[in-house]
């Protein structure tokens, strides 16, 4: 078996000492999920194997994780540049004055910009696969541009798998699973 690393950027953070990463190794008829945990050094992983043929689909969910850290950078921004500016009121020394201000402006000013890019570009989702026994999330599939790339990729080995589904046969698998229910 020779696996293809798929590309996924980003990592899902936990907690300060412990970052979520995920990674899928693909394969003619199933793809690989890795998921592991560690700081530095991954000190936990966990292997799931998935079949094409078995998945039944692809949600992608969209979250409002992103408002929440695009405020709290800008806040944490604004902090900053006001730091920077009630604090070159209390020195008396002109160089040590611009100092204080470009020091902390800049980091304010940086803390600003992420926090506007995060509420801009970075919408956030989760990326669940089902199968007939689970919904899997891939925690680095966490932005929508990554996760809609994914799905598109993971699609064409799913449809060689399975078969492609035309709107005739989506209807009869709709009324199918209603009638499950």
């Amino acid at each position: 078996m020779s696996y293809t690393k798929l590309k996924i950027k980003g990592a899902s953070m936990q907690s300060l000492l412990s970052v979520r990463k995920s990674n899928l190794w693909l394969e003619e008829d199933h793809f690989l999920h890795v998921e592991g945990r560690g700081l530095i050094f991954t000190f936990w992983e966990h292997y799931q194997r998935l079949y094409f043929e078995n998945i039944k689909g692809i949600i992608i969910l969209t979250t409002k994780l992103y408002l929440i850290h695009s405020v709290s950078y800008s806040l944490i921004g604004l902090f900053f540049l006001l730091l920077g500016v009630g604090s070159s009121l209390l020195v008396s020394d002109n160089l040590t004055k611009w100092i204080v201000i470009l020091v902390v402006g800049a980091i304010g000013t940086l803390f600003l910009i992420r926090g506007i890019f995060i509420g801009l570009f970075r919408k956030s989702c989760k990326f669940l696969i089902l199968t007939n026994v689970a919904a899997i999330e891939i925690p680095s599939l966490n932005t929508m541009r990554v996760a809609e790339n994914t799905e598109k990729i993971l699609s064409g080995f799913i449809e060689k798998a399975q078969g492609k589904l035309d709107q005739e046969g989506l209807k009869k698998v709709i009324e199918i699973e209603k009638s499950d229910l």
